[in-house]
């Protein structure tokens, strides 16, 4: 199997607290780590991907995107 070109975005953040005490900065900084990042960085491979005929892209992610570590909240 050939690969033409492969671009990986890993990125992830964990900042733990109830959720009627949590900032909006706390929010903004999670959304932008684990969220906006990850856009960014498919979005500047795109072109490069295109330019040698295609690819993949593989985000990749960890178990906290799906449940809470409890351990970490103390």
């Amino acid at each position: 199997v050939a690969v033409k070109a492969t671009a990986s975005a890993v990125a992830g953040v964990a900042i733990h607290g109830d959720t009627p005490d949590f900032s909006q900065e706390n929010w903004r900084k999670l959304m932008s780590l684990n969220v906006d990042a990850v856009f960014w960085c498919c979005k500047a491979a795109i072109p490069h991907l295109l330019a040698v005929g295609g690819g993949t892209i593989v985000n990749m992610g960890s178990m906290s995107g799906i449940a809470s570590c409890r351990a970490a909240l103390g």
